[in-house]
């Protein structure tokens, strides 16, 4: 009789368990939370064969990228790609997007002409412009891209932050000239994101660095450009960049 009561509470004690994780896991799925349910190494892009300027100064490396739920999961090698995306980005380079000035960084603001007067050019960044063209880039950015202080000054209308003093490595190389643009505005900004490191946010580039050699890559990117671009990644999403 005592082993039957064993028994029949060992029933009543699995029903009860598989109860409450049946249970949890509708709640979550119904809030849209299954994360936690899914394989650790299960991703919804995986990028192959990447040959990597990262963002963060670090030298250049190859390696693959697993990406799920818009964030870097993953860098190794052999990720496994079950029900996963794949980009083969084989004779690619894969680097952060640049980081973009928001448009209200609560820093300092200036018209441009007096800036010029008062601040170094790297520290200035020009917010309005009659030329649009100029806005989201620093005063030396334009001056390597060929306009002059005149150039500048001659647009009343042009307003500019003044970026905080923050040491920061001159672009005498692509790699630190791409940290410039990515991993170390993220930083200045407080966000994970400009670099190809795990728990960032996925936004890449991936370009083709057999069309252009080290010596025009710097030039563009002293400039504030990118190259021209065969994809961007947001997340998970491949977007394919016609030229």
């Amino acid at each position: 009789m005592r082993t039957v009561k064993l028994i029949v509470l060992s029933l009543i004690s699995l029903l009860i368990s598989f109860f409450f994780t049946f249970t949890v896991f509708e709640v979550a799925k119904a809030g849209g939370n299954t994360g936690q349910f899914r394989a650790q190494d299960s991703y919804d892009l995986v990028i192959k064969n990447a040959r990597m300027i990262d963002g963060s100064r670090g030298e250049i490396k190859r390696g693959e990228i697993g990406i799920r739920n818009g964030e870097i999961i993953k860098i190794g090698n052999d990720l496994k790609t079950d029900g996963a995306k794949i980009l083969n980005a084989a004779g690619f380079t894969v680097a952060p997007q640049k980081v973009e000035w928001p448009s209200d960084m609560g820093w300092v603001k200036r018209d441009l002409a007096t800036a010029l007067k008062r601040y170094p050019a790297d520290r200035i960044i020009i917010s309005q412009a009659r030329d649009k063209s100029w806005e989201g880039k620093s005063a030396q950015a334009l001056i390597h891209g060929g306009l002059t202080l005149n150039d500048m000054s001659g647009d009343q209308t042009a307003l500019a932050w003044i970026m905080p003093e923050k040491k920061k490595p001159q672009a005498e190389d692509v790699v630190t000239a791409f940290y410039l643009l990515t991993g170390w505005r993220g930083e200045l900004l407080g966000e994970k994101t400009g670099k190809i490191e795990e728990g960032f946010k996925a936004r890449l580039v991936v370009f083709n660095h057999r069309e252009i050699n080290d010596e025009l890559l710097l030039d563009l990117l002293k400039q504030e450009k990118m190259p021209s671009l065969r994809y961007t990644i947001e997340g998970s999403d491949i977007l394919v960049n016609e030229n």
